[in-house]
């Protein structure tokens, strides 16, 4: 059952782990997204060594376009479902298809056009899954407590992809194409079993009566439109994330290669960028008290952003780089949990659907991600990688300016 707050501060990091079911919510999460992690590390070398670059790019092509389109659906399945009985649904079949991977990555005379099927049958459940996993927490939180554990999520998704990087590399390596998925498929299992624990012990959020899918996500929809902060924050947290995305996985290598950095140099611009976003999602945790107006907060900080990537654009020595890719990313961390954290409390208040919505920020989030890689491709095709960087740069500083013009988003205060 969705608890809901009043006027009350926001929940600390030890208020919310205190919570009946949090703990094990977390343990759950942290396999599921180390169990993902592999299965994307297995992607990446499997695509790697197909014949040609359409193939690579088809098998990519083939979970991330199902996967966009299936959130939006996905969000009004979850009101129709009930949340513990949409993730238990979609971390099974999830289960089984990352178990069908691994045979075919066991049997040598499976044919090339298997995978791509298989990764579009995983990016088309995981459409389904995402926004299960955004409405989730929803009922086990208070609203005051949605920054919070967004924030803990944040950091528990750096961990597991550290953690899945480093043992899918050595999985590969002394295991084969197998070991990874294998390992993926136990931490699905596991987490599976946490979920079932949870929603057989929790009272959780009822399905709604509205059986009309279309008609539902139409509604949530509805509600974002008029929504006077989150017609304006959820838009720009799906541009600002791709575009952001798009710079550090496909910016920094050819920033690198334009300037004749080395691999280990580029790696550790990197590095410095996302030990910045984990510091900054920490530090919002810590002061998630001390900020009243955390959505204007958030907005200021990606024009800071913004004017950080400018200047990457302007750099042309290493140290300088890796200095301002450290503030990227610790001025980008607290964004996430601010703007995330304030629509699921908002989602908690009102009327019709939460899933709904949440399918609307989760397909902002993730959804839109892969046009942000092919927009700095574009960007830097037609101007050069500096002038990419401070073009795109440009563009968040513009966005973030014209959002903290609207009187309802600089005085909103979430919690």
């Amino acid at each position: 059952m969705t608890a809901t707050t009043g006027g009350q501060a926001s929940l600390t990091a030890g208020q919310v782990i205190r919570h009946r079911h949090v703990r094990p919510y977390l343990a759950a999460l942290a396999l599921d997204l180390i169990g993902d992690s592999l299965w994307f590390v297995t992607l990446g070398w499997v695509a790697a060594r197909a014949p040609s670059a359409l193939w690579s790019g088809l098998i990519f092509c083939a979970g991330a376009v199902p996967a966009a389109a299936f959130t939006l659906l996905g969000g009004a399945l979850i009101d129709r479902l009930g949340s513990g009985r949409a993730v238990l649904m979609t971390e099974s079949v999830r289960l089984a298809v990352l178990l069908a991977w691994t045979v075919a990555m066991v049997v040598d005379t499976t044919p090339l056009v298997v995978l791509p099927v298989l990764a579009f049958v995983i990016g088309a459940v995981d459409g389904l899954h995402q926004p299960a996993m955004e409405v989730f927490p929803t009922d086990l939180v208070p609203e005051n407590g949605q920054t919070t554990i967004a924030g803990i999520e944040k950091l528990i998704m750096r961990g597991a992809q550290v953690i899945a990087g480093a043992a899918g590399g050595w999985l590969l390596s002394d295991v084969g194409l197998a070991g990874p998925s294998i390992a993926g498929a136990v931490a699905f299992f596991v987490a599976l079993g946490l979920f079932a624990r949870i929603t057989t012990t929790q009272q959780l959020t009822p399905p709604t009566a509205d059986t009309d899918l279309f008609r539902a996500a139409r509604a949530g929809w509805g509600i974002v439109a008029v929504d006077p902060v989150m017609r304006h924050t959820i838009p720009l947290h799906g541009v600002y994330n791709a575009l952001t995305a798009g710079l550090t996985l496909t910016g920094y290598p050819l920033k690198a290669r334009g300037h004749h950095w080395s691999a280990a140099q580029f790696g550790l611009g990197y590095a410095v960028w996302a030990a910045g976003l984990a510091i900054g999602s920490f530090v919002m945790i810590r002061a998630v008290n001390k900020l009243r107006h955390k959505v204007r907060a958030a907005v200021v900080l990606m024009v800071a952003v913004g004017t950080c990537i400018i200047a990457l654009g302007a750099a042309d020595n290493l140290t300088v780089f890796i200095v301002l890719s450290a503030l990227f990313g610790l001025c980008s961390g607290p964004t996430g949990p601010a703007l995330s954290g304030f629509v699921r409390a908002r989602s908690m208040s009102l009327p019709g659907g939460k899933g709904a919505v949440l399918g609307i920020l989760t397909f902002a989030i993730t959804g839109l991600e892969p046009l942000g890689y092919l927009a700095v491709g574009l960007v830097a095709f037609g101007t050069g990688i500096d002038l990419a960087f401070s073009v795109i740069g440009g563009v968040i500083v513009l966005a973030g300016c014209g959002t903290l013009c609207v009187r309802a988003v600089r005085t909103q205060v979430s919690h």
